[in-house]
């Protein structure tokens, strides 16, 4: 709401002297709202423009003739349910755009630029300045001059705490190069997708930030992705412990919005436990491992790419009671070592190359024989 009074009809004081509520001198004032600027204004012809902000991320210009009216009290804009307003400022029309340097309830510090946009009528909702995070609302914005471009590491720890750095951290879950223009998509094992715009992370400060003020709630992270505009030339595998596995192109993947599904379940118990990332242009093999020390090998053009929401094809045949526990992707000339410890303490080591490539969906071969009611506990990779 915008509340307006002739200057000549405010009582005049020492000052000392203590003055008036507004709502002796403004009766239809709501005193359950909170004021958020006042301005004096001479002319209402002058060329300049009522800007706005909500803590949920809309923007929108109106023309300040807009505001000149009889009444004392008229809609400055529409808002949402539950929404509020945050930032007001009256602006001259011909001003080049700056940058806003945003807060958020739960300690993100950022700057965005300020988008060119054309005055409208005051009674309609504005324009979505970025997506605010899940259970996260802007609690103040300011005016800035500049906007700081870097290119850095996000480095996401298994407890989900987010840090950035200048170098990879190879001891996070997570270390991911990324910069300013790029956004992260996260992958988590009940197949959704976070998305956060790189620019909001920049600025975190050096004890970090949980991964919850980006997810809404505790997940459990199997990879990470950055991206510029979903355009490269890459693929997303989808590997489920119930050993289906399915191929999705990046740019599928590109929504507005924070978050979305990306693999629809065949089975109700089941859930994804490898999430893999390719170049289209790399000539590779996918390698599935078992809890019963199966492992098959493929080819990765095995799979053909799907929808968001489909469940993918049977990557290996598992036998009863069994389940996947990691799938990778390999090169084709992969030298490494697999060694794996069981519950029971057994060992094993087998090489990648002794793996023989074989067709999507066989039941695969076994690493090392395993006692009753053993499984796989530990699977390393060694030069």
């Amino acid at each position: 709401n915008m509340y307006q009074i002739k200057v000549i009809n405010i009582p005049e004081f020492k000052w000392k002297e203590k003055g008036v509520k507004l709502d002796e001198i403004i009766k239809t004032i709501d005193l359950s709202e909170t004021i958020i600027e006042a301005f004096s204004i001479e002319d209402f012809t002058a060329q300049k423009d009522m800007l706005f902000i909500t803590d949920s991320g809309y923007i929108k210009k109106t023309t300040l003739d807009k505001f000149n009216t009889n009444y004392t009290k008229i809609m400055a804009l529409k808002l949402k349910k539950g929404e509020s307003l945050v930032k007001s400022d009256l602006v001259d029309r011909t001003r080049e755009e700056k940058f806003f340097n945003i807060k958020t309830q739960k300690g993100l510090s950022f700057n965005i630029e300020e988008p060119s946009l054309e005055p409208v009528d005051r009674n309609i909702i504005g324009y979505k300045l970025f997506d605010i995070l899940p259970n996260d609302s802007i609690k103040k914005v300011d005016f800035c001059d500049n906007y700081e471009y870097k290119s850095f590491y996000v480095n996401i720890s298994k407890e989900g705490l987010i840090t950035i750095s200048d170098l990879k951290d190879n001891k996070s879950h997570i270390s991911l190069f990324t910069d300013s223009s790029k956004t992260l998509v996260l992958f988590d094992d009940e197949g959704k997708a976070y998305y956060i715009p790189a620019f909001m992370l920049q600025s975190i400060k050096e004890e970090g930030i949980n991964i919850s003020a980006f997810t809404g709630d505790k997940i459990s992270l199997l990879n990470a992705i950055s991206t510029f505009r979903f355009e490269e030339d890459i693929s997303i595998y989808f590997s489920s412990e119930k050993g289906l596995i399915k191929r999705t192109l990046l740019g599928e993947l590109k929504i507005e919005g924070n978050s979305t599904q990306v693999y629809k379940f065949k089975h109700k118990d089941d859930k994804l436990v490898s999430i893999l990332i390719k170049e289209h242009e790399e000539q590779k093999n996918i390698l599935i491992i078992t809890e019963k020390a199966m492992v098959i090998r493929f080819k990765s053009e095995a799979v053909n790419p799907m929808g968001k929401m489909a469940s993918g094809v049977t990557g290996i045949s598992l036998k009863d009671l069994d389940k996947v526990i990691l799938a990778l992707i390999i090169d084709e000339n992969d030298t490494r070592k697999i060694k794996i410890k069981t519950k029971a303490k057994d060992k094993g080591t087998i090489e990648i190359n002794k793996i023989k490539v074989q067709n999507r969906a066989g039941i695969g071969n076994s690493l090392m024989p395993l006692l009753l009611n053993d499984f796989v506990e530990v699977v390393e990779f060694k030069k």
